[in-house]
């Protein structure tokens, strides 16, 4: 499960962080990829309690709860550039962070072997199924850099409109793309993001 918060901000200094695309020209811009894991506990000896533990516990969106999600920050900044033809754009960066939330559990003495191995188990598929939606979002803000890049308007005071709109197709193409996903794999299930197993 994902959820995608978008700001957009125009010529603002951004964060550290991976950044890949675009190479050195200035007029294609960066983007500078963040991943932050985060995780919530949950205690018992049993599949119920752990059941129970990510019921209560887990990430909200919507009004449901769910045993993981995986959310985005994209932030993008970019320099206007007066030409004889029009405006072109430089400078562009966008940053992205996106934040894993996963559920944690540390097995008390005496936890049976099986529950211990089938719990790592779910935790590797969800984690997997969770990083499906980071790969979307990384490529999601590739995409938003390659629109910019690509964006030339008439006049100067155009341009943020016109980033907007493109920017704005971005996020819907992409915001399908996750729920085609999350649809064709029923949310994990299908990859083995089951709890309990076998269920």
């Amino acid at each position: 499960m994902r959820l995608l918060v978008l700001l957009a901000l125009v010529a603002a200094p951004l964060a550290r962080a991976q950044g890949y695309g675009g190479g050195t020209d200035p007029q294609q811009g960066v983007v500078r990829a963040e991943v932050v894991h985060r995780y919530y506990d949950v205690e018992g000896r049993s599949e119920s309690d752990l059941l129970q533990g990510m019921l209560h516990q887990g990430p909200e969106w919507e009004g449901r709860r769910f045993f993981g999600l995986t959310t985005s920050d994209v932030r993008y900044v970019y320099n206007r550039i007066p030409t004889a033809t029009g405006c072109d754009l430089a400078n562009i960066v966008v940053t992205t962070t996106v934040t894993i939330v996963l559920p944690r559990w540390q097995p008390p003495r005496g936890t049976p072997y099986m529950l211990e191995r089938d719990w790592r188990r779910f935790e590797r598929t969800l984690r997997a199924h969770e990083d499906g939606h980071r790969r979307l979002l990384e490529e999601e803000a590739e995409q938003i850099r390659l629109a910019l890049a690509g964006l030339r308007t008439a006049r100067c005071d155009e341009v943020d409109r016109v980033a907007q709109r493109e920017v704005t197709r971005v996020r819907q193409h992409f915001g399908a793309m996750h729920r085609n996903y999350d649809a064709r794999t029923e949310h994990g299930r299908t990859q083995g993001a089951v709890w309990p197993p076998g269920h």
